[in-house]
């Protein structure tokens, strides 16, 4: 069955490579049918990769650490010495006509034949290489999607040297048997891919030769979903925004992308505070310590009659930006034990508060008569709600009122000393900030 497998495995790379045309997305100042991924996977093109970090997400790229412009000028220069031009590579790459039914069940046959299963009936490796003839059609006509875009992605593995189906199944590289085997087919075709293939492995020693490693980069992602948490008892929210730089320290595998990764980061956090900012005329008096002085100050319940104040709005933005170093490891698709993984180690964690201009306006009235004396106090305070890197500020100044009673003609005017209470800030609002360094994960698609 081993040898079955195997036997297939080349008889479906000569079919593909002979049958099948190259994939041709549409490059910018390039040959229309230039595909970055084939053949050695010469440069890889770039991928989507997603840290997670306490349930946000924050995409970047995996790619590698040359420019495009870098790229276009080698694809220039590598035709040039092959003598092909743009049109000339496109026209290598045109889709062929789609097969008749008759060619594919020919090409059945010639598989089935291949794989020592002449005559065979009801053995259900035939139906499956009838199958592979369907997908070689559809590639034929450019239709690189599904399963037909898996079967020819392992084939380019398998230019590497190793048969994919064989390395992923046994884990081992081909006989030498096998190997000469695909040598006679490789010449056999090479007068209809050759230049391609060619072309293919002088880019990618070109690209070998720049000695640019890979990159895996974060640029100014802000997670979509926002924390909610509870400041003084009032929802607000927190907008995390990423930036991340990791260079490839050490490569292996096929692939190019394989290895380990470090470099640094910055995660910035902005508190979103304005509800509470909103709703402070209402909870002021139960401010912690603020909110105790002023309700001593007043103690409305025993004495003072009414009060009044008005609350004009300042500023209230706190930032936190924490910076770090962090190591990756990214497995390539063959690693099935090992899985990507990212490790931070914060450096710093500053905080940056502009907290000020929240201004109250308190006047009390008192008015108190009993053992025949009437007494009538008017009052007044000014607050400024402020804050700094430990905490809120209640600055209390520019206290005065005025005195009248029976006993005394006339009104007799006083002032109060200023005064400042302190309230430390709430804990929750640091919470998740505290922990940013906690639980990375890394993910991506090969």
């Amino acid at each position: 069955m081993k040898r079955f497998k195997k036997i297939i495995s080349l008889i479906l790379a000569a079919a593909i490579l002979c049958l099948a045309p190259l994939p041709h997305p549409a490059q910018a100042a390039r040959p229309r049918t230039f595909n970055n991924n084939l053949f050695l996977h010469v440069s890889n093109s770039a991928k989507t990769v997603w840290i997670g970090i306490q349930g946000m997400k924050f995409a970047g790229k995996l790619k590698p650490g040359y420019t495009d412009e870098e790229l276009d000028k080698l694809i220039d220069e590598v035709l040039s010495e092959l003598g092909l031009t743009a049109d000339d590579f496109d026209r290598l790459n045109e889709p062929g006509r789609p097969l008749t039914q008759q060619e594919i069940n020919d090409i059945r046959d010639a598989l089935v034949t291949a794989a020592g299963l002449t005559g065979a009936v009801g053995v259900p490796a035939v139906g499956e290489l009838a199958q592979i003839a369907k997908l070689i059609d559809q590639l034929r006509q450019g239709d690189y999607t599904g399963a037909a875009w898996t079967l020819f992605d392992n084939y380019m593995l398998g230019l590497s040297g190793v048969n994919p189906v064989a390395f992923v199944i046994y884990g081992h590289r081909l006989s030498r048997e096998i190997r000469h085997l695909l040598e006679q087919i490789w010449r056999h075709a090479a007068g209809t891919a050759g230049p391609v293939y060619e072309f293919y492995r002088r880019l990618k020693k070109r690209l070998d030769d720049l000695d640019t490693d890979w990159v895996l980069s974060v640029e100014n992602w802000t997670s979509v979903w926002k924390p909610i948490f509870l400041f003084f008892g009032t929802g607000c929210y927190e907008k995390w925004t990423m930036n991340m730089l990791l260079k490839q320290r050490e490569e292996y595998g096929n692939y190019g992308f394989e290895g380990t990764y470090d470099g640094s980061y910055t995660i910035t956090i902005e508190y979103d505070l304005s509800n509470f900012q909103s709703s402070l005329g209402d909870r002021i008096w139960s401010l912690g310590e603020i909110g105790q002085s002023l309700n001593t100050l007043t103690n409305t319940s025993e004495l003072w009659s009414q009060y009044n104040y008005n609350y004009n709005q300042g500023t209230c933005d706190v930032k936190r930006t924490l910076t770090g170093e962090a190591t990756a490891f990214v497995p390539g698709p063959l690693a099935f034990l090992a899985s990507p993984r990212i490790t931070p180690n914060q450096k710093s964690d500053e905080r940056d508060v502009n907290f000020s201009g929240n201004i109250f306006n308190f006047e009390w009235k008192m008015s108190y008569s009993g053992e025949g004396v009437v007494w009538n106090v008017d009052l007044s305070w000014t607050m400024e709600l402020k804050a700094d890197e430990n905490g809120l500020i209640g600055d209390l100044y520019d206290g005065h009122g005025v005195s009248t009673n029976n006993m005394q003609s006339g009104s007799t005017p006083f002032s109060e000393n200023p005064f400042t209470v302190n309230t430390p800030w709430d804990p929750k609002i640091w919470e998740r900030g505290d922990k940013a360094s906690q639980g990375w994960t890394l993910s991506f698609s090969y």
